[in-house]
């Protein structure tokens, strides 16, 4: 049992300066980023799915890529082309 609390608390650590860190990408301020860290070691993966959607937000609006994929609207408009060949001579 001794194993688990430690993974749960090397885990918890991980999870707390990666947010920190994504805060620090996403331009928080200090205070912020100190707080982001102190959620990431509370709450762990919940911190980042939301940090993580956060910068993908923030890569759409600056137009870099990786962020065009999960707006739907910000996706091209594809044509889907019939697989059958279509005979035109008639």
């Amino acid at each position: 049992m001794e194993h688990v609390h430690i993974n749960l608390g090397i885990l918890a650590l991980i999870c707390g300066i990666i947010s920190a860190k994504w805060a620090m990408e996403l331009r928080f301020s200090q205070l912020g980023q100190i707080l982001w860290g102190i959620a990431g070691l509370l709450l762990g993966p919940l911190t980042l799915l939301i940090l993580y959607i956060r910068q993908l937000g923030a890569l759409q609006a600056s137009g870099k890529p990786g962020g065009g994929w999960w707006h739907s609207s910000s996706a091209p408009a594809r044509r889907h082309e019939s697989p059958v060949a279509v005979d035109q001579s008639l």
